[in-house]
């Protein structure tokens, strides 16, 4: 890939902000127990809040509200250790 000269210059001048999407999570894979896994897409991680949030159907809560909001609202109401557990399902543990 070619880099343009101005865009390398910006960067040794400390003058730019990388914007890392959400895709990124899904492009780092790992083994556990015995199968393939990938980071969480956006929508596998809005399923997994509406489902701690025991909401009964994710396209429901679509209807309520944005994939933002609902995240937001899974912030809000499981601020803490729940957060740190819904996140340790997506975690790669050291082997």
């Amino acid at each position: 890939m070619i880099c343009p000269s101005d865009l390398r210059q910006r960067y040794r001048d400390e003058r730019v902000i990388p914007f890392i999407g959400a895709g990124i999570s899904m492009s780092v894979i790992w083994e556990k127990d015995g199968k393939e896994v990938h980071g969480p897409s956006w929508s596998e991680l809005v399923e997994q809040a509406v489902s701690l949030l025991e909401f009964q159907d994710t396209e429901l809560a679509r209807v309520r509200g944005t994939d933002l909001q609902i995240l937001e609202y899974f912030k809000r109401k499981h601020a803490g250790p729940l957060v740190s557990s819904f996140l340790a399902g997506f975690r790669v543990e050291n082997t």
